[in-house]
């Protein structure tokens, strides 16, 4: 392998690291019977986490302003798309959609 390849090797590993998800969370598992203890990990990929929540949260909030207002029908349907992993687009797409009919 050349030098460029090696380089792009190097770099392309340190991306892959980037992106790996965090360990949050140690948790020590004591099972009482046969006196054994696990270690367990709980993984997650921060930004994603944060991402999918915060889009969530301000859905959920968006439908109990379509409630106040009346809109019950768009309200139904906020209320089923903030607990389902639409992506924006999906949920542009089926919101605009039955909406206007």
């Amino acid at each position: 392998m050349s030098l460029v390849d090696d380089d792009i090797d190097w770099i392309m590993a340190r991306l892959g690291e980037k992106h790996k998800p965090k360990k949050i969370k140690e948790q020590k598992k004591h099972n009482r019977r046969t006196g054994h203890v696990t270690d367990r990990y709980l993984w997650m990929d921060r930004k994603e986490h944060v991402c999918t929540a915060g889009f969530c949260f301000w859905l959920f909030v968006f439908h109990i302003w379509l409630y106040l207002l009346q809109l019950r029908h768009c309200s139904c349907l906020l209320f089923f798309c903030s607990f389902t992993s639409f992506t924006g687009e999906e949920f542009l797409v089926t919101f605009f959609g039955t909406a206007t009919m």
